[in-house]
């Protein structure tokens, strides 16, 4: 994993706002996106698509974190569900002594 390509990722205030969309549309925060934005954008395979995005291809717009064919909404959908999934098994019990 490229910590240059994380970085830039975090970094994009559009990949950030789809990413604060899909938090908000499954019940989230602004606190929740806080805490959770960076690791949302270090999700396995992601520094790979954005560097991929990086060098162009069919649409080389410049904003990387635009770019659905780079970071797709489905990528941004999953990567947000899990994280929410893995917050809600850890959940810590509470026990009470005898």
């Amino acid at each position: 994993m490229a910590l240059s390509d994380v970085s830039e990722m975090y970094e994009s205030q559009s990949l950030r706002g789809r990413i604060r969309a899909c938090s908000v549309r499954l019940g989230q925060d602004q606190v929740w996106f806080n805490n959770n934005s960076y690791d949302v954008v270090a999700s396995p395979g992601w520094d790979t698509a954005w560097a991929t995005g990086k060098l162009g291809g069919i649409n080389f717009n410049p904003d990387t974190g635009i770019r659905t064919d780079v970071i797709t909404d489905d990528m941004i959908n999953s990567a947000v569900q899990a994280i929410l999934d893995k917050q809600t098994t850890s959940t810590p019990t509470t026990e009470t002594a005898s």
